[in-house]
């Protein structure tokens, strides 16, 4: 009689254990709402690698549509103006699309980047999604002033000097230069201890404004090339 019931025990106790998997693999699945739309970016935030003052940096974060309706983007947001963003407009159920950013790191050498950006959906649980891009930014180099501006009156001597000093990190020789236009204004690169010292003269002898690009050509392949803004307005 013990031996019955220790056999039944055993076959009971088996039973339950083939039943408990099979009941816990049956288990619902939370799913997102069927009957509106539900944006999922599964990465908000993005870190890119160090890079130099003034490179672009471009980056794609994905959005998701899990819901059961279609979703649309209707504004993306950015906290500055040196960021913008390109984005998919309308996302059908199961479906994701993307939002590019373009993120300008101009006058950010030295620091980091961080900038918020603002997603704008129909989502009726989450209608504003926010994602972050960041990152450190290095100097190559200091240029002051940062911009050459020659303004004074036609007939005067009008020139301004630059200094260029490598960053201690990133050591270089300027092997050639040239303006891109080089109409109105006329230079000179003299080499010093510390870097370079670049003058700039005004060659426009009426009254006008004008536009033109100094750059420099480095032997640092990390940044093979840099760029000085020339602005010239003369008056009478």
């Amino acid at each position: 009689m013990k031996i019955k019931v220790i056999v039944s025990l055993t076959v009971l106790a088996a039973c339950i254990a083939a039943v408990l998997p099979a009941a816990q693999d049956s288990a619902p699945v939370s799913q997102s709402d069927p009957d509106a739309p539900v944006a999922f970016v599964p990465e908000p935030q993005y870190e890119f690698r160090p890079v130099f003052d003034g490179n672009e940096v471009l980056h794609d974060f994905i959005i998701a549509n899990t819901g059961g309706a279609e979703l649309l983007i209707k504004k993306v947001a950015t906290s500055c103006g040196c960021t913008t963003a390109d984005y998919t407009k309308q996302i059908p159920p199961g479906g994701q699309g993307k939002i590019s950013i373009k993120a300008n790191t101009s006058g950010y050498a030295g620091s980091k980047f961080s900038k918020n950006i603002t997603v704008y959906t129909n989502d009726p649980k989450q209608p504003q999604l926010m994602l972050l891009i960041s990152g450190q930014v290095n100097r190559f180099v200091t240029i002051e002033p940062e911009n050459v501006n020659l303004k004074g009156i036609a007939g005067q001597k009008i020139q301004t000097s630059v200094n260029i000093v490598p960053d201690t990190h990133y050591p270089f020789n300027i092997l050639e230069s040239f303006a891109d236009k080089g109409k109105n204004i006329r230079f000179a690169l003299e080499k010093k201890a510390d870097g370079y010292v670049l003058t700039v003269e005004n060659l426009l002898e009426t009254a006008g404004r004008y536009f033109d690009k100094i750059t420099l050509k480095t032997d640092n392949p990390a940044m093979p090339q840099i760029a000085v803004s020339v602005y010239g307005n003369i008056s009478s």
